[in-house]
This record gives C-alpha cells, sequence and structure tokens, in this order.
C-alpha cells in the first residue's frame, strides 16, 4: 500500500511539463518545488523506460515524463 501511495504522489508529473525558466529573485520555496518537480519527472521517466521494450525506449529516452506520455497516447 505504501508503495502505490509514493507512485500516485508522482503522477502529477505525467499532467504538467517541467517548468523551463525560474526567476533569477525566486523565493527559496519555489525554487525547492522546481527541483522537487525535475526529481520526480526524471524518477517517473526512469520507470517508464525501464518498462518499455528497447525499440521504444531508443524513441523516447531524451523525453521528459510529461512528453513521452503525451506521445504514447498519440
Amino acid at each position: 500500500m505504501r508503495i502505490i501511495l509514493k507512485k500516485k504522489k508522482r503522477l502529477y508529473v505525467l499532467e504538467n511539463s517541467v517548468p523551463i525558466v525560474i526567476a533569477e529573485n525566486a523565493e527559496e520555496e519555489v525554487r525547492n518545488e522546481l527541483q522537487r518537480h525535475v526529481d520526480d519527472n526524471e524518477h517517473v521517466a526512469c520507470v517508464m523506460l525501464a518498462s518499455m521494450s528497447p525499440k521504444l525506449q531508443r524513441q523516447h529516452e531524451n523525453m521528459d515524463a510529461h512528453i513521452m506520455i503525451m506521445h504514447i497516447k498519440k
């Protein structure tokens, strides 16, 4: 049950792309949130790639999780 809850906490990366730009004077809380999103995105992308065939892995290896899921849904 605990593993399922942890996975649900990262599902947001499939719905929202990682923000590309952040203001230089952004508050520490905003910077921490961005870093959490980047870390969660990397984790989800790795899990997704690990579950794919080698051919699909090569097609998606340079995508973030949000773009990857959009591409797969297409």
